[in-house]
This record gives C-alpha cells, sequence and structure tokens, in this order.
C-alpha cells in the first residue's frame, strides 16, 4: 500500500467544523451550521457506490483489478468520501486527472495508490516523488525527467511509479508503441523507478460498430508489451467503464491487468442484458439531485414567463418557482426541455432557466397537485425522479458532463456509510464536513471542483510528518497551491 503524507493546516482548518444534521426535505426545522441554507443539494449513496465497485469487480475477476476513477470531484459526487468508502471496501488503486486532486486524496487519508492521468510538468515531478503518485510517462521527455529525477533522490526513497501510455488512436496522449517499449525498458533498468503499468485508452469501446477498432487498439498494446518485455511490478492496462461493459476482452486477454471504471462507479452505465442476468444484479446510481419549491402562484392565460418572456401560459395555471438554476449546475438548456418529479408526477420546466431559479407548469389550479413551498423537487435521480440519462439526453450531452457540472455551491451529503438519524437525509460522519463541499461556488465558476473540504483526522494522527521539502519540492508545491487558489 502506498503510505499518505501528513496532514495540513487545511485538515486543522476542516477538524475544527462540528458535525451537523440536515432535516429531511419540506421540514422548517433549521440545521445547525448556516452554510446548509439552500433549497439545492446533491446526496450521494456510497453503499451504491460500494455496490458498484463489487459488481465490477465481479465481472472482471480473476484477470483484473479494480482502479476506482475518481477525477473531477469524483465525477462531482465528492472524491474524497468515495475515495475513503472505497478504500475501506478493499480498492487499493485510484485514478484522478491532475496533481491537485490526488494531493487532496493524499492528504485525507488514502494510502492506495494514485495514477494521474495528465500529462506531468516538469515543476510537479517532484510532488509525483513527495506524495507517491503513479506518473503517466507519455513522451520522452517525461521519461527523461522522471529518470533524472530518481537520480538525485537518495536510494532509501520509495521508488517512482510510472505507467508508459502508449498511443493506440486517440491521438491525444502517449508514445508510439514502439518507443513507449523503448522508454519501459530504459526505466525499468533505473535504479529508483518501478514500472507499475503499460496503458492506453479506447476511443469508442462503447460502440459495437467500431469494435474491430477498438480490438485494433488492444492489438497494439499487446505488441508493444511484448516489445517491452516483463513488468515484475506492473500491469497492462486498457479496460475503462465501456470496454468493462462491453468488451471483455480488454480484460481477459491481458493478466494481470486494470480495469479503470469511472461512470460504472456512480451507476451512469447499465450492464448488457447478458451479463446483468449472470451476475444477478446491475449497477445503481449514486446521486439525487434535489431541490424546494421557494414560491407558488397562479398566472392566467397569456403571461409571459422569464427572461425574455420566452414562454406563454397557453391557460390559467399553476406555477412553482424551483430554488435551482444554472448557477448550481442546472444547465440553461434544459429551458423547456426537462421535467422534474414533484409529489411523484412529472411535471415540466417552463420558460428560460434562471441562474437561481426555474419556473414548473404544475398545470391548471383545478388539477394541480396540493404543492406547498418546501416541497422537494427531484431534478435527477432514483426514487421516481428523471434519470440523469434523461437529463443527458434532454441538454444533447452525455451522464458524465451532467454529474461533474453539479456546482461547488450544492452540499453533498452522504447516506450509507453510518446509518443517519430518523428523518435526516445525510449526516457529516467523523471524516468529514460534507456540506462545506458547497461553499466552494467560486472555484466551480471555473469548472474546476475544489474538495478541501474533507479530512480522515484518524489517518492524519497514524502518519508520519511531513519532511521539509528541498528546493524542487517546494517550487512544484508552490505551483500546485497557486493552481488550486487561481481556480
Amino acid at each position: 500500500m502506498i503510505l499518505a503524507c501528513a496532514s495540513s493546516a487545511l485538515s486543522q482548518k476542516v477538524s475544527s467544523i462540528p458535525a451537523c444534521a440536515v432535516p429531511a426535505p419540506a421540514t422548517a426545522s433549521p440545521t445547525t451550521d448556516p452554510t446548509l441554507l439552500t433549497p439545492t443539494t446533491a446526496t450521494v449513496d456510497l453503499d451504491a457506490v460500494r455496490h458498484n465497485a463489487r459488481l465490477i469487480q465481479r465481472r472482471t475477476a480473476p484477470t483484473a483489478a479494480l482502479m476506482a476513477v475518481v477525477k473531477a470531484d469524483a465525477y462531482g459526487h465528492g472524491s474524497v468520501r468515495v475515495a475513503q468508502a472505497l478504500q475501506d471496501e478493499g480498492v487499493e488503486h485510484f485514478a484522478v486527472a491532475r496533481v491537485s486532486e490526488a494531493v487532496r486524496l493524499r492528504e485525507a487519508g488514502i494510502e492506495a495508490s494514485i495514477l494521474v492521468f495528465e500529462a506531468p510538468l516538469p515543476e510537479h515531478l517532484p510532488a509525483y516523488a513527495r506524495y507517491q503518485l503513479d506518473v503517466n510517462v507519455c513522451s520522452k521527455a517525461v521519461a527523461g525527467a522522471l529518470v533524472q529525477l530518481a537520480e538525485q533522490r537518495p536510494p532509501s526513497e520509495p521508488p517512482l511509479r510510472a505507467h508508459v501510455k502508449v498511443e493506440t488512436g486517440m491521438e491525444r496522449l502517449g508514445n508510439k508503441p514502439e518507443v513507449a517499449a523503448g522508454i519501459a525498458g530504459r526505466l525499468r533498468r533505473t535504479d529508483g523507478v518501478e514500472v507499475a503499468g503499460l496503458w492506453t485508452h479506447f476511443v469508442s469501446a462503447d460502440d459495437p460498430e467500431q469494435q474491430a477498432f477498438t480490438r485494433r487498439q488492444l492489438g497494439i498494446l499487446q505488441e508493444a508489451a511484448d516489445s517491452a518485455g516483463p513488468l515484475p511490478n506492473g500491469r497492462v492496462h486498457a479496460a475503462n467503464t465501456p470496454a468493462m461493459l462491453h468488451f471483455a476482452e480488454s480484460f481477459r486477454r491481458l493478466d494481470p491487468t486494470f480495469v479503470r471504471c469511472g461512470l460504472a462507479l456512480y451507476g451512469l452505465a447499465r450492464f448488457p442484458p447478458s451479463v446483468r442476468e449472470a451476475l444477478g444484479d446491475d449497477l445503481r446510481p449514486a446521486m439525487r439531485f434535489t431541490s424546494k419549491i421557494t414560491h407558488l402562484k397562479t398566472v392566467d392565460e397569456g403571461a409571459t414567463v422569464s427572461y425574455n418572456r420566452s414562454w406563454t401560459a397557453p391557460e390559467r395555471v399553476r406555477l412553482a418557482t424551483v430554488g435551482c438554476g444554472y448557477g448550481d449546475g442546472y444547465t440553461r438548456l434544459l429551458s423547456g426541455r426537462a421535467e422534474v418529479s414533484i409529489r411523484g408526477r412529472r411535471f415540466p420546466v417552463v420558460g428560460s432557466i434562471c441562474m437561481d431559479l426555474m419556473m414548473v407548469n404544475l398545470g391548471p389550479p383545478e388539477s394541480a397537485p396540493p404543492a406547498e413551498v418546501g416541497d422537494e423537487v427531484v431534478l435527477f435521480g432514483p426514487d421516481g425522479g428523471p434519470s440523469v440519462q434523461d437529463v443527458a439526453d434532454w441538454s444533447e450531452t452525455i451522464a458524465y458532463e451532467v454529474v461533474t457540472r453539479v456546482r461547488g455551491r450544492v452540499p453533498r451529503f452522504y447516506v450509507g456509510e453510518e446509518a443517519p438519524s430518523e428523518g435526516v437525509i445525510g449526516h457529516v460522519p467523523r471524516r468529514t464536513a460534507d456540506a462545506l463541499d458547497g461553499n466552494e461556488a467560486a472555484a466551480d465558476e471555473n469548472e474546476t471542483r475544489k474538495e478541501t473540504t474533507e479530512h480522515d483526522s484518524e489517518a492524519v494522527a497514524q502518519t508520519p510528518s511531513r519532511p521539509t521539502a528541498t528546493n524542487g519540492e517546494a517550487t512544484a508545491r508552490r505551483s500546485l497551491e497557486a493552481a488550486s487558489t487561481a481556480h
């Protein structure tokens, strides 16, 4: 297991925040934390995440280990909380997109290996060493910088871990196959470097019409692996969620390997019928995105609604104003297209969605439901709401974008780890102050969710003190901190 580094001042700030409970929807009792006074929330079911991880492992055993992808704040679900739940479940490998994301996991007590997908900037490499992060070696230049860093480190330090990326058709990051094989050999011969993987990324593993291309990508990777020779402590890996679902060769022909799953972990994909039947179960959605009715009114036929008078009432109707808008991640593309669920019934969103509010047509007053201010409005999620895929279809995008655009000012509440009190939909357990995930609105305006609120004080207490940074490490650290504050 990769040992976590010591805590930062951030952990001291977070650990001082008291735990609190959040009332169930439509109740009027106040919370003990004023930062939670918002109508719009996201509830994440950690039991569903763990269930999905177990199903993925059953699907891919015995050749593959799960590498849980928790980039982009675990697709909006909260990377620290998700990683903690999965690490407790026995998951030993994680992946993120940015060094800053990996550092947050380490400082929250995540000890498992963490692969950083992005092409590393040279000045960030000392941070990889300091936090024991796996490097994506996607070019000769990265390989050279890694070798140079290894040569400068004391022999007693843990080895730098490298995953050499092979370009097989994505044309994004990676080395030509013959170059990748040479790099793997060079790194294998370098003291202080461990080749932990040789890998690629599929372009269209979910498209049956392009399966020949997917198979070609897998073949190129295998040829590169054959040329590179054995990886005593590494795995050759290619499978992402689509491949795990639809292209079993990607984890059957490679042994041992990883399956790098993100979307499936959060229940935003479905097994094919034959696989579902064999497993006797399916993946479960983990996020429920809800708001509340904040105002009710009746408007006459011909009344115009929202900016630019974008909707005209065809008859006398009851309108519900809902406390959610594109500032919370409910995109304007859903204006006049989406439906929401109120009291178990679907109703259309009308008029342009505003930054903080939107309007819902409940129908003629005589047939409208007995809705009240404070009633829950399900924007997406299980238990009767539209699905994430419904919202993706209405906004002409993909499920990935729907969940990752839920903004930082939306508090995340977690169920499925410690039994919440009766009548409570969320809680702040010992590890984190969950709701502070919702206090990062400024960060999310740049589409980068900053998860600076979660920390496991128990893990920190068991972690050795952070050593004094070298000049190179200090430079890397300053770069990371500057990036964090700029987002």
